[in-house]
């Protein structure tokens, strides 16, 4: 038992494992509200997305379905530590303020504020390498550091949590994105997110779209943007086969396992094996020589010839040699 209990035990783990690859990395895909997302074909994953124009949006909002679109800027920043000078890499999303669009803890709160300048709200459960952002921002209030090289200013926390391809976030509105990366065209967004009138059908919506819009861009129901990225964290990266893989090995292991026991079980019990099959086997001859007598006349085959009593009827006993029942 404890040999199968350490088997199902390997499995559970590893498609534990699989599982928090793919609820950590969706997190985004998951919490922004929308119907339709828009995305460059040229994307791998959202983690470093390609640009498009953001005309594409505005071009999809002419549906009589649409409600509202809402371009999102993404790319990687550098964050330097505000109690030292480690500096490491840090997703970085640009939103219209105006627009509470993320389900998180403590971005409804913080939304108003970004329309400051030069600030951002950051995500409390970062990676510790970020610094103690949460501990000193609730004793003492707003941290400055700095991204990309410009002063900001931390006004507000959001809950997000780190993934396999992002260690930490900051989001902040559009405007104060751009200056962090005075190098990017505001016409061109990583992300579009569009949302539809009540009633309104995403996947006709999204049918219509595919067949109006250029070919240079992805229309994707919010299922299907999931689908998209778990498909590439499952079967495109080493670490989605490494934990598939695993998975399989815990099945064979456990096969193994359950088949030594097995083993063990009869070859500890052999004789009495053999007993039981010795009587099932007489059983079974027993038992055929019963529908045969059935069918013809009584040892017919193997008992000899004996001499007819009509005066008696009394059923005498076989002969000596007979061995039927």
């Amino acid at each position: 038992m404890a040999g199968i209990a350490f088997a199902v035990l390997l499995i559970m783990m590893q498609l534990g494992f699989r599982a928090a690859l793919f609820e950590s990395t969706l997190r985004f895909h998951e919490r922004f509200q929308y119907d339709i997302a828009l995305f460059s074909p040229d994307s791998v994953f959202i983690v470093r997305p390609a640009a498009f124009s953001i005309r594409r949006l505005y071009q999809a909002h002419g549906h009589a379905a649409v409600e509202d679109v809402s371009p999102v800027y993404i790319f990687p920043a550098v964050w330097k530590n505000p109690w030292g000078t480690d500096r490491r890499a840090i997703q970085s999303m640009g939103i219209d303020p105006t627009k509470d669009q993320f389900d998180t803890p403590g971005f409804s709160a913080g939304l108003g504020l970004l329309r400051q300048q030069d600030v951002v709200l950051f995500d409390a459960a970062s990676r510790p390498e970020f610094g103690d952002v949460r501990a000193r921002f609730d004793a003492g209030g707003p941290i400055t550091t700095e991204i990309n090289n410009r002063t900001v200013k931390v006004v507000g926390l959001v809950e997000i949590g780190p993934s396999f391809g992002i260690d930490g976030t900051v989001m902040t509105s559009i405007d104060n994105w751009l200056r962090l990366f005075p190098d990017r065209p505001r016409d061109e967004i990583q992300l579009g997110l569009i949302r539809l009138r009540p009633g309104a059908d995403p996947v006709a919506v999204r049918d219509e779209l595919r067949a109006t819009l250029p070919k240079d861009i992805e229309v994707l129901t919010k299922q299907d943007f999931i689908a998209r990225e778990r498909a590439y964290w499952n079967g495109a990266t080493p670490i989605g086969f490494v934990f598939a893989f695993g998975a399989i090995m815990g099945l064979v292991v456990g096969m193994i396992i359950v088949y030594q026991i097995l083993f063990a079980d009869v070859s500890e019990h052999l004789n009495e094996y053999a007993t039981l099959r010795a009587i099932a086997i007489a059983t079974r001859s027993c038992r055929a020589s019963s529908c045969s007598r059935r069918r013809s006349s009584p040892c017919s085959a193997s008992c000899p010839a004996q001499p007819r009593r009509p005066t008696s009827t009394r059923s005498r006993p076989a002969p000596r040699g007979c061995r039927c029942t």
